[in-house]
């Protein structure tokens, strides 16, 4: 793709506006979402902006320099847009004004999720309107699960493209000077973005714990134990358990955890594994893959909940089970938001009726039944094509389910029969 210079000599990449079909009408070309560097000037400029806010620049005060302010769409854009290609590799290295691309599933629910939040309240609005000299009504912000999901995938604080701003956990804070700050660094993308940059992810980085993941060679992994077999905790299991609740921080126990069930029982899948990152809001583990096709990797998320249910031995080795298994998905052509609720069916489907690994205790059965329903409830989410295609897993668990269900102290229930993610 050719590129033309600004005023500053810094090359600035074609963006298409649209293409025409055989049928004569516009097709609008949607690229995967750049990720903004975390050290490119949108990023300095938006840390100077936002630090004039909070020391109390004067109403209007603010202003934009002409080489941010202009992001034109090139001459030479209309000749390309016919050789463009629509999709763009899961992470792709650009030049010196670009970072990364979001994958596909990230980049399709941020664009489902775009202009769906809530605008500032008004103090805010006003504050942030006097400082700027700008009108920041059509602005939303996104602080819902979802948001915060995004957040985390893309390991940022906050996050904007366009006029959505998109925060994580407890971080919309914008009557706290620290959250002003926040605030005003994505307000000035906002801006920027208005100026051409709208396929465009910027992010303020959230610094998160991480440990590289290493195994030792030449480790075996256990058996599974069959059900109706005794299958007591082991020392080996024992010692991993007593050092997940040692006195270390909880950032470290909960990497080290997670470390020492795929080392132990999963070694031959370590390679999937790229980093094990903390993440103290996470709801169990979360898998962000890095990289496309048959040698996708991941980073994976660990959070508190994980850490501090170790005792729940069984159910947490096979809980990384699952987020191994996504990895293989992204491998074998299973990427996509539009597959997400295949790929969370077929996962808890083995989840719920794989066997414990040898000295890992039992898990409830209670808790199987939980996965059971967990995995039905995604059987309902698929088209009706895909139930065809996976009904005979579904009558599997269904017979599974009615061994668990109502024993051992659960309550019996009815099994999943709509849509439940």
């Amino acid at each position: 793709m050719s590129t033309r210079k600004h005023e500053t000599g810094q090359p600035e990449p074609c963006i298409p506006a649209s293409q025409s079909t055989a049928g004569g009408s516009s097709l609008v070309i949607q690229p995967k979402l750049m990720i903004g560097q975390a050290d490119d000037p949108y990023e300095r400029q938006a840390d100077q902006v936002a630090d004039q806010v909070v020391r109390g620049a004067s109403p209007g005060s603010v202003r934009f320099g002409s080489e941010f302010a202009i992001q034109r769409k090139c001459s030479d854009c209309e000749k390309e847009d016919e050789t463009l290609p629509q999709k763009s590799p899961l992470i792709q290295k650009k030049g010196m004004n670009t970072g990364t691309f979001a994958g596909e599933a990230i980049s399709s629910q941020i664009e489902a999720s775009r202009g769906a939040g809530n605008p500032m309240n008004a103090t805010t609005q006003r504050f942030m309107e006097s400082r700027f000299g700008n009108n920041f009504s059509g602005v939303r912000i996104h602080t819902d699960t979802r948001a915060i999901q995004l957040s985390q995938d893309l390991n940022a604080q906050a996050f904007t493209v366009g006029n959505d701003v998109y925060f994580n956990a407890g971080r919309y804070n914008p009557e706290t000077t620290g959250g002003q700050h926040l605030l005003a660094h994505e307000l000035t993308h906002t801006l920027q973005q208005g100026g051409g940059l709208n396929r465009r992810v910027q992010r303020q980085a959230e610094e998160m714990p991480s440990l590289t993941l290493s195994c030792p060679e030449s480790t075996t992994a256990p058996p599974q134990v069959a059900q109706g077999i005794a299958n007591r905790t082991d020392a080996r299991a024992t010692a991993i358990i007593t050092r997940a609740q040692n006195s270390d921080a909880i950032s470290v126990r909960a990497m080290r955890l997670v470390s020492d069930i795929i080392c132990t029982y999963y070694p031959s899948q370590a390679g999937k594994i790229r980093n094990i990152r903390y993440n103290a809001s996470e709801a169990g583990l979360h898998v962000f893959s890095v990289g496309s096709g048959a040698t996708t990797r991941a980073d994976l998320n660990v959070g508190d909940y994980f850490i501090n249910n170790a005792s729940s031995f069984a159910r947490r080795v096979l809980q990384v089970g699952h987020e191994l298994m996504h990895v293989e998905q992204y491998r074998t052509g299973m990427a996509g938001g539009h597959k997400s609720d295949e790929r969370e069916f077929l996962a808890f489907y083995w989840e719920s009726l794989t066997d414990e690994f040898e000295g890992t205790g039992r898990m409830s059965h209670g808790t199987r039944k939980n996965l059971i329903d967990g995995a039905l409830g995604y059987y309902y989410c698929l088209s009706a094509a895909l139930q065809t295609t996976h009904d005979a897993k579904k009558q599997t668990l269904l017979t599974r389910r009615a061994t668990v269900d109502g024993t051992r102290g659960n309550a019996p229930t009815p099994a999943p029969t709509a849509c439940s993610r």
